[in-house]
């Protein structure tokens, strides 16, 4: 299988607030981060592909960090991975 990713995975773990277009919220875990997306960790929590999503780090000492927009790109047997939007690229 070729890999199709375009940057480098950092494993990292940090709770994550995840919610989706219809208000439902789930925190999850992170797997690893790059600098163009996140996998989290799921069993029971998958947003449908192309789903635009929130997505909020949760219990940072000094606070939450800002919100970002999210689009769903793949579903795994245990979570799904994120790409993030860029909003300047139009």
């Amino acid at each position: 299988m070729t890999e199709k990713r375009r940057t480098d995975r950092t494993k990292v773990t940090f709770v994550v607030e995840v919610t989706i277009p219809e208000g439902d919220s789930k925190r999850l875990k992170t797997q690893d981060i790059s600098d163009g997306g996140v996998f989290l960790l799921a069993d029971d929590f998958f947003p449908e592909l192309g789903t635009v999503v929130d997505i909020q780090v949760v219990g940072l000492p000094g606070g939450d960090a800002p919100r970002l927009q999210m689009e769903v790109v793949r579903h795994t047997d245990n979570g799904f991975g994120l790409r993030m939007i860029n909003k300047d690229r139009d």
